[in-house]
């Protein structure tokens, strides 16, 4: 398990707690090319950990952030918020209880139900696949995870088609 990982699952959940120094500080390290233009517009705004997460990319431009800037703090506000979410209900411990090489997204909606209930395939599906997201872009995830993690991603990628019979109208999609 990488580092930063465990380290965004400390941080996770104290993200509400945030101030705006402390937001700038963790965006600041993402080193996603923000200028002191963007930071600056943030404190007149006094963005913290409450409202980051929830803010779009018409509203960072709103305040006055360019586009380009607006779109990568978006993306970085939904990621946030889905690392908060996940792990506030605690399925992100999947990721930590089971060594990477038996991952699967069946393997996880069977751990999530037998854990947490009857859990919705999307909400399963969004948590899991998420996950993945967030270790692929991680720069601290060790060369065995990101295999894993590529392999899982192409996976989802590939559709299953069968019909349920030769003179049923349904048609079973699996991804």
């Amino acid at each position: 398990m990488s580092t930063s990982t465990s380290t965004f699952a400390n941080c996770s959940s104290l993200v509400k707690n945030w101030d705006t120094e402390t937001l700038i500080i963790f965006l600041h390290n993402l080193n996603i090319n923000l200028d002191e233009n963007d930071f600056k517009i943030l404190r007149k705004q006094k963005i913290d950990g409450q409202t980051f997460p929830d803010i779009t990319e018409r509203k960072f431009m709103k305040d006055g952030i360019k586009r380009g800037p607006a779109m990568k703090l978006e993306k970085q506000a939904k990621i946030l918020k889905e690392r908060t979410r996940a792990f506030e209900k605690g399925k992100i411990e999947y990721f930590w209880l089971f060594p990477c090489g038996i991952w699967s997204i069946q393997h996880f909606v069977s751990w999530s139900t037998n854990i947490f209930g009857p859990t919705e395939r999307n909400e399963a599906h969004t948590i899991f696949y998420n996950t993945l997201y967030i270790f692929r872009d991680d720069s601290n995830t060790s060369q065995e995870i990101l295999e894993i993690v590529r392999d899982l991603l192409l996976k989802k990628k590939v559709c299953i088609f069968h019909f349920t019979g030769p003179n049923t109208h349904f048609l079973d999609i699996v991804c």
